[in-house]
């Protein structure tokens, strides 16, 4: 199986994802990392269209695959998953962030709607983006199916218990 790694919207989220894809390198064939066009002119909001464009073209070539995304990147894969753009398998989403993307303009309530990939949810009880329970009664109203919500302690948008996480998403993918 393959992976991509969707982190989240601010260029500071590079360090974090790379410690993440080394963390996770044994658990997958192959791991492609989309790193932002935003971080290189340090602007404060992704493109969201241009980086979905970039998404499903990467995709295609790493035949099956999950998507391991924090934050910004978890709105990002749930639009291309609603356009049509690509497939995993699975994905693993870290610190999801409807109500932020819903506050930057984008529609991510309407792309969390009907969404059904099986889908593991990691959030932190009072993450300052999104607690874990706006995020619960956000994916039931929207009727999302195939998931399983898992609940941290914490009140930070930092998931920095690197290996915890990788022991989730070895569990959740095998």
């Amino acid at each position: 199986m393959n992976l991509i790694l969707l982190p989240g919207n601010n260029w500071r989220n590079q360090a974090w994802i790379e410690q993440l894809k080394q963390a996770v390198e044994p658990d997958f064939e192959q791991i492609w990392v989309q790193y932002y066009d935003n971080w290189k002119a340090r602007t404060a909001l992704l493109n969201i269209d241009l980086e979905t464009d970039k998404l499903a073209k990467n995709s295609r070539s790493l035949g099956k695959y999950c998507i391991l995304a924090k934050s910004a990147g978890t709105l990002l894969a749930m639009k291309a998953v609603k356009e049509g753009e690509i497939k995993p398998v699975k994905c693993i989403f870290v610190g999801t962030a409807i109500r932020w993307g819903q506050e930057q303009g984008w529609p991510a309530e309407k792309w969390a709607e009907g969404y059904s990939v099986p889908t593991l949810f990691i959030q932190k009880s009072e993450d300052p983006v999104m607690t874990f329970g706006e995020l619960r009664f956000t994916l039931e109203k929207a009727g999302v199916k195939k998931s399983k919500l898992v609940e941290l302690p914490g009140r930070s948008h930092h998931y920095e218990d690197i290996m915890g996480l990788r022991f989730m998403v070895k569990d959740f993918v095998k």
